[in-house]
Order: structure tokens, then sequence, then C-alpha cells
């Protein structure tokens, strides 16, 4: 119906063409009202993801303080000075690329504190120099640095298996002074990691970040007991989180599935 090479457009007179089902009006209405209980299972596992993330932000500010204001005192620190390690993914890997193998992490896979596993690709990674710096470890955190997506961060949880990092993202691997969960929402949090990132983006046509730029990132350093208690509500919102997001792709699947249904005349 939009058989344009250029702009897309379907015009009024074809629409207008367009066939479809037309059930009686009390079954329309049947059908809507079924729809519309599916829906609403879908809306409230949404709802409660979102107040499951508000929960960890409200432990985090209870704990630390606001970010921006440090009202608790905490020593401010440079980043670097608290890394043992920090590099950037390397370039050109695509040819690596295999239905099988190690998991190769792009700047679209790290979210706000998650790695996601939807659309993953895998490498077959080379046995080099280069390959051993771009493997992650539990414990790394993960930021990215260039392109559309500048300041996702995500921490590696413990167990996540063989993976390499794409060129857009960089590790950041803590020392014993810092956590890496507790540094992560940090670098996720709108008044501290985030605010500095945004400052610091160089380039109007490609943004991006620097190694350096990270190290300078300043950080607020609090005793290591209180990132632990932080690291506590954090194991608690993964397992509330993964629960969650479970039953959320069950009920897509069931609503698409009575979808289907409706418009098939089986519901």
């Amino acid at each position: 119906m939009a058989p344009s090479t250029t702009v897309a457009i379907v015009n009024k007179s074809r629409f207008q063409e367009l066939h479809i089902p037309l059930p009686p009006l009390e079954e329309q209405r049947r059908i809507a009202a079924i729809l519309d209980k599916a829906d609403a299972v879908r809306r409230k596992r949404k709802e409660a993801i979102a107040l499951t993330e508000e929960l960890l932000r409200s432990a985090f500010l209870e704990i630390f303080g606001d970010p921006a204001t440090n009202p608790k005192g905490w020593e401010v620190v440079d980043l670097g000075n608290h890394l043992s390690f920090v590099t950037s993914g390397p370039r050109g890997w695509a040819k690596y690329y295999s239905d099988n193998g190690e998991r190769f992490i792009r700047s679209l896979d790290v979210r706000m504190n998650f790695i996601s596993d939807s659309d993953a690709v895998f490498v077959n990674a080379p046995n080099n120099s280069e390959a051993k710096r771009a493997r992650v470890e539990d414990g790394d955190v993960l930021l990215t640095m260039t392109g559309s997506r500048i300041g996702r961060v995500a921490p590696v949880p413990k167990g996540f298996g063989t993976a390499y990092i794409s060129q857009h993202v960089s590790i950041l691997r803590p020392r014993q002074t810092i956590s890496p969960q507790y540094l992560s929402f940090f670098l996720s949090t709108s008044s501290g990691g985030q605010r500095q990132i945004a400052s610091m983006q160089y380039g109007q046509t490609k943004p991006g970040l620097n190694l350096n730029q990270v190290c300078s990132f300043q950080v607020p350093l609090p005793p290591m007991e209180k990132q632990l208690h932080f690291d506590a509500f954090w194991l608690c919102y993964q397992s509330a989180l993964t629960n969650q997001t479970t039953a959320l792709t069950r009920d897509e699947y069931l609503f698409n599935s009575l979808l289907q249904r409706a418009f098939q005349g089986e519901l």
C-alpha cells in the first residue's frame, strides 16, 4: 500500500480500501474487555518494576545522601585513584561474530545498572593481547563511552561468564576500596555521575568520553561498611527485578497470544 521508494505514504483512497474482519458489536466489546484485562496486568507489572527501581534509589539516598550535596560529608576522590584497571574495547571485531562462543557486550547491551541479554551477540575471540585486555571480569563496571548511549553503566555480576567489550564500552575495574555496585549506581544518578558525564562529553557530531575524563570523575567515598550495606539492598533488588522481568515477559506473551486468537475468531 506504500510502494514509494523515497517516502512511504498511504493515500486516503487506498487506505479506505483496507479490509478488516468485523465481528458483531457485542463480540467486539467482549474481545476488547478480555484484552483490556490482559493489558492491565502488563501495566501493573511495569509499575511494579518501576517501584522496585525506586526502592533501590531510596536505599542509596538513605545510606549515602544526595551526591550533589554530599550531606554526610564523605571524602570526595578522583575515581582513577580507586581503579586497578581501565580500558576501552577494541575496534573491528565484527569479523569475529559467531552463532555461539563468548558474549560480546555492545553499548546497546549496557543498560542502567544491568546488562541486557536481549539480542545478545557472540564472538570467537582471538588469542592475543587485545582480547585479553578487552575481557571482562566479575566485579568490573562497564560504562558506555561513545555514540548515542553515552553514560549507561552496569556492574558485571558474579558468574557472568567469559565476555568481551566493544569499542564503545569501557571497563572500570575497582580496587577493594570501592564496591562495583556502589560505583555503578553513583554513576547512574542524575545528580552524581550523569551530571559529570554530561559536562565532560566532547564533540558535537559524535560526542563521547575519553579514559582520562573517566578517571577524573569525582566520587564520594563512604566507608566500605556502608557500601556493603548497599550491596545487600542491591542483591534483593536484582532478585526482585529478575522475577518481575520474567513475569512481564510471560504477560507480554499472553497478551500477544490473546490478540492473535481474537482476530482469528478463536477467543
